[in-house]
């Protein structure tokens, strides 16, 4: 009776070693083999920069790309489950190519190899174009040219400067001259005609105080018939000083117009009889917008 239960006692230890045994040969191969694949290639893009990743998975040691068009096959190995649009720029990527994309995970150690190919994702190559950075100085803006640019636009206060003007791609400058005194924040944005270039992220912005100094007219001529006091200026005005009979008044009322490099100025003074002297200036709004010089006066004959 005894030998009966030793036997099997035996016969049970045998039965649960080997049970155990076989567990331990399970849980090694499934550490040891993933049958799952990598996740979707997924395209990220943050404002300034786009790239393809896929999930992590540590039990590898690299992960695969492979991006796919009708005539070529492109393959990146990576030890970062993330690629920037650059580095498959670099790998032999086409701008404005179509892909199927796909990635796997690569193992030297694992003993259940390579991961199956994740599903593809077809996705059209595209890349912002480099961020400009901008300087200002002595009222002019600088950057440095963009070879993949066409043109570029400026933005003053967060508002684009003139929707009807583009700066070339061969413009490197952007002039005050013409503009306003004023406290601006500039920055700046490169744009292309190819639609596989994103326009770029702007320059940092740069706040800048710009005064003009307002240059006296060059010519100021009185027309009796018309009774029209006609300036010619550099300048683009709003208000005009206008002394009559050596009392000065400001006027807002008149009409202007461009005469080779000039602004032309026209003032009626019908309300005046007599007119012994006359003469005009601008005027000084604040303080970017400053006018130190004298009153012009034309030659009444």
């Amino acid at each position: 009776m005894i030998e009966k239960k030793k036997k099997l006692v035996i016969i049970i230890l045998s039965v649960v070693i080997g049970v155990l045994a076989l567990g331990g040969l399970v849980y090694a191969f499934i550490l040891n083999y993933n049958i799952s694949s990598p996740s979707q290639v997924t395209i990220l893009d943050d404002g300034n920069n786009i790239y393809i990743t896929t999930s992590m998975n540590d039990n590898y040691d690299e992960y695969r790309f492979i991006l796919k068009s009708d005539d070529k096959e492109i393959v990146i190995n990576s030890k970062s489950n993330t690629l920037t649009v650059d580095q498959l720029i670099e790998n032999g990527a086409v701008l404005g190519q179509t892909y199927q994309i796909r990635c796997m995970y690569l193992s030297s150690s694992n003993q259940g190899g390579d991961s199956e190919l994740s599903k593809p994702i077809t996705w059209r190559v595209v890349k912002y174009l480099d961020k400009p950075s901008i300087t200002v100085e002595e009222g002019v803006v600088t950057w440095q040219k963009n070879s993949e640019a066409d043109y570029y636009i400026i933005y003053l206060d967060g508002e684009q400067y003139n929707f009807s003007f583009n700066l070339d791609k061969e413009d490197t400058t952007f002039d005050f001259a013409n503009l306003p005194g004023d406290n601006y924040q500039i920055t700046l944005s490169a744009f292309s005609y190819n639609d596989y270039y994103i326009a770029s992220p702007d320059a940092e912005p740069i706040c800048y105080e710009y005064y003009r100094e307002f240059q006296p007219f060059v010519e100021v001529r009185y027309d009796f018939a018309s009774k029209k006091l006609i300036c010619l200026g550099e300048d683009e005005l709003e208000l005009i000083n206008v002394s009559v009979n050596g009392t000065v008044y400001k006027y807002k009322n008149f009409t202007i117009s461009q005469e080779e490099n000039f602004y032309v100025y026209e003032i009626d003074l019908k309300l005046f009889i007599d007119i012994l002297s006359v003469g005009a200036s601008p005027i000084t709004i604040d303080k970017y917008n400053l006018y130190n010089g004298e009153i012009v006066f034309a030659q009444l004959s």
